[in-house]
């Protein structure tokens, strides 16, 4: 499963469930860290994750962290970096 983000959210913010999902453009993000770091490994293992993410459910605007449901919007562009991964991995 692509990463979760966990937060430590503040009072005001315990209502903001949404930052506790998973979202491709925050694996990408982490995933140019890790390939800058020469992580290779770890790089491929997160956009091999991800892809499997996305054929599973489809391009979508955030998913479920355990399930890999999707969530909310269908077709939100930036679950579209999943491409620029792919590709890497060819």
């Amino acid at each position: 499963m692509p990463l979760r983000l966990t937060l430590a959210l503040p009072p005001y913010l315990k209502e903001m469930k949404d930052c506790r999902n998973a979202w491709v453009n925050t694996n990408f993000l982490i995933w140019l860290g890790l390939k800058e770091q020469n992580e290779l490994d770890l790089a491929n293992k997160l956009a091999t994750k991800t892809l499997d993410l996305v054929k599973k459910s489809g391009i979508k605007e955030f998913y479920n962290p355990y399930t890999g449901d999707r969530i909310r919007a269908k077709s939100f562009g930036w679950s579209t970096l999943v491409a620029i991964m792919k590709k890497a991995l060819s």
